[in-house]
């Protein structure tokens, strides 16, 4: 009974930390990007953190069907290509 207590206190707790920065938002806005792949975005730490996540996801089942890629691997090169082709296309 207490494991459960606590667990619900904790989901109460994090679903509140997440609401917070909806309060900061000024009225009219919606906080989000209007186009997140562009260039710039990708030039920067979370716009090529966006996109490596989602290429990986996207492209590890297949890879992992005809080549035994490790995912460290697959991650080091698609990220590397994201910040390179992104810095030089945001110039």
């Amino acid at each position: 009974m207490k494991k459960l207590i606590f667990g619900i206190m904790m989901m109460v707790a994090v679903l509140m930390v997440m609401g917070l920065p909806v309060l900061g938002l000024a009225e009219g806005s919606t906080g989000l990007p209007e186009d997140p792949f562009t260039w710039e975005t990708l030039a920067t730490l979370a716009g090529a953190t966006m996109a490596t996540v989602l290429i990986v996801e996207l492209l590890k089942l297949p890879l992992d069907k005809v080549w035994k890629i490790p995912t460290r691997v697959l991650v080091y090169f698609i990220a590397l290509g994201i910040l390179l082709l992104g810095t030089a296309g945001g110039t």
